[in-house]
């Protein structure tokens, strides 16, 4: 009971890994190397790519924690698995090897889009800010083709794109 009391502190309060955090308009990025400033813009382009969705809360603030040295992103692949990244309550947590100057995020040899990526785990984060910790995966029994489908939807927007209700 007192580990599992402790993982949760840690899992709440990331700054308890971190070295630094750097607060950008409604986000704040937990890191422990210099922040490379390229991040920031990549991220504003994710909230752009949010703002079409009606989940978007632009209230709602966020922890970006990276993985840079950090033992936070090792903690949560322990509970979650591995993955490029992992949105989930108010936090988005790279997993991958990031290079911000070329748009991605690489793991196990596979590379992801970047600001994709932290689109679609912010899109978790909007997700579960919406619908409350019981309607949110894990807990609630949404089918993975809906919850991550609206991510993807959300994430992966282009000018060719049609909206949903147009189907």
């Amino acid at each position: 009971m007192l580990i599992t009391g402790l993982l949760l502190i840690i899992v709440i309060n990331p700054i308890l890994t971190y070295a630094n955090k750097t607060t950008h308009n409604n986000l704040t990025v937990f890191h422990n190397k210099t922040l490379d400033p390229t991040l920031l813009t990549k991220l504003d382009q994710a909230t752009e790519l949010l703002k079409a969705s009606e989940l978007y809360n632009p209230d709602l603030h966020l922890d970006i924690c990276l993985n840079d040295g950090s033992k936070y992103p090792k903690l949560i692949r322990a509970i979650r698995g591995q993955a490029f990244a992992w949105g989930f309550y108010n936090k988005v947590v790279l997993q991958g090897n990031a290079n911000y100057n070329e748009n991605y995020v690489e793991l196990n040899g596979y590379k992801w889009n970047l600001t994709q990526l932290l689109a679609h785990e912010m899109t978790h984060c909007l997700q579960f800010d919406k619908l409350g910790f019981w309607k949110s995966k894990p807990i609630a029994n949404i089918p993975n083709w809906k919850w991550e489908g609206y991510a993807e939807y959300v994430s992966r927007q282009n000018t060719d794109q049609k909206d949903l209700s147009k189907i």
